[in-house]
């Protein structure tokens, strides 16, 4: 399945960028209902559900990473957890610490659906790259202005 889409023809520049933002924010919502359908995304042949769940786990910390990255953060000094303190357990909704290495700084996001991070190798689903962002932006705040608790 192919979708084009030209963006902006014939628009004013401000409503191309919402035009873009509602259109990802749809597709993204698609294919995450697409994921909850299809059981083959949650764990290949061969693979327990637990490890399926774990990689998922992985592969989210490796998202913050390549979010972080784009952002043009050092990865080498960012601390990345989910569900910290917390029992071993397959939870639904996470919990996500992001910290600066050597520091108090950090910032927390709680409610994560794990369905946003098993979206699949190779995807990371909008709405966690948008939650990732703005936990960013937040951490990035608080090192400039040393408010570490």
């Amino acid at each position: 399945m192919h979708w084009v889409l030209t963006f902006g023809a014939g628009l004013p520049e401000k409503f191309v960028g919402r035009l873009r933002t509602s259109v990802l924010l749809a597709a993204s919502v698609l294919l995450a209902e697409h994921v909850e359908a299809h059981s083959y995304f949650k764990a290949a042949p061969g693979m327990t559900v637990d490890l399926a769940y774990e990689r998922s786990i992985k592969h989210g910390l490796e998202y913050v990473h390549v979010i972080a990255a784009r952002r043009g953060w050092d990865t080498r000094k960012l601390h990345v957890v989910f569900d910290d303190g917390r029992e071993p357990a397959k939870y639904q909704e996470h919990t996500l610490v992001i910290s600066i290495l050597d520091t108090d700084c950090s910032v927390m996001a709680q409610g994560i659906p794990h369905q946003w991070i098993e979206i699949g190798t190779g995807f990371i689903d909008i709405r966690f790259s948008q939650r990732i962002a703005a936990l960013l932006s937040e951490l990035e705040r608080k090192a400039t202005a040393g408010q570490f608790p």
